[in-house]
């Protein structure tokens, strides 16, 4: 979840003020209570569609990585450049997925897995989960920010009540498909973004019970429609920004694998999760900022105790 203002992106203009900040999980789970007490007033007790995204730098804004720099090109060439890269995807990549897939959510989806922008904003249905993200890169000091949305309010926007995330078929979402031309992108561009519920294709989706906000090619979408929201709503509007001081992360980061068993290794079920969640725990212990945590194995124990001296024997 990388979010960030680099040189050539165009600074943002909507500007969101911290709710509150926090150093430790159950700070922000009490942060998280009020916030939702007022959505429960706003919304008559129904379902605020809470979702969850961790910044390990709070000033990153909530771009799509399309909509970063170097990838953002203006609005109006933004279709042609998405094409592009679809075409590149589907052309390159028919060895490692062993199959060519139609340019799709899944296609869209999977290509966000792996790191190619597109159109989607990770977002969690866990605090934790996004929590995490905040404090997740063990060598980064600075600030960072747990941002928290009410789903619901987007598509209330778009006349639909009683529920606050898509399925990747809902006939809504075709106006946000993958582009292949340039034609009718200021109609494009006003669409405001949906929460997507994607298929489970990859067993992280699963472990981080992860959701997708989809974007037109217009920037600072999220926070111009939250900056809208307040000016009506107040502390009951629908996006709010946690930040989580620098000093403060490891504390943090403790507290999650404590309180909900929140690691590397379970948020990335696999080789690459377990190998990455070991190398992190070395790291902090080697610059003592974990304590020791040997594990008692019997044979390993054996292996490293002296070998007892043989007793004398007598002849004859």
């Amino acid at each position: 979840m990388t979010n960030v203002r680099e040189v050539g992106s165009p600074r943002n203009p909507f500007p969101i003020a911290p709710t509150a900040r926090v150093g430790r999980f159950l700070d922000l789970a009490r942060v998280y209570g009020c916030i939702n007490d007022q959505w429960k007033r706003r919304w008559g007790g129904e379902m605020p569609g809470d979702c969850f995204r961790g910044v390990d730098k709070e000033t990153y804004c909530l771009n799509p990585s399309l909509l970063r720099y170097p990838h953002f090109q203006g609005m109006l060439r933004m279709g042609l450049r998405e094409n592009n890269l679809w075409q590149e995807f589907r052309r390159r990549t028919i060895p490692f997925l062993g199959r060519s897939i139609t340019p799709s959510w899944e296609c869209m989806c999977v290509m966000q897995q792996h790191g190619l922008p597109t159109r989607l904003l990770d977002w969690s249905r866990s605090l934790a989960v996004g929590a995490y993200f905040a404090v997740r890169d063990i060598h980064d000091h600075q600030d960072g920010a747990v941002w928290i949305m009410a789903a619901k309010h987007l598509l209330e926007l778009r006349g639909l009540n009683g529920c606050w995330r898509l399925s990747s078929d809902y006939p809504l979402l075709a106006a946000l498909a993958m582009r292949d031309n340039d034609e009718g992108l200021d109609k494009f561009n006003a669409e405001t973004p949906v929460v997507l519920d994607p298929d489970r294709l990859a067993p992280r989706l699963v472990a981080q019970k992860g959701l997708y906000s989809v974007h037109s090619f217009r920037s600072f979408s999220l926070e111009e429609l939250a900056t809208a929201d307040r000016k009506e709503h107040g502390d009951a509007c629908f996006l709010h920004k946690i930040v989580v001081p620098g000093q403060a992360k490891n504390d943090l980061r403790s507290d999650l694998f404590a309180l909900t068993g929140t690691s590397e290794e379970t948020l990335f079920p696999d080789m690459d999760g377990f190998a990455r969640d070991y190398n992190s725990e070395s790291w902090l212990r080697a610059t003592g900022q974990l304590g020791p945590d040997e594990v008692h194995c019997p044979a390993v124990a054996a292996l490293q105790e002296p070998p007892a001296p043989k007793k004398a024997t007598s002849s004859g």
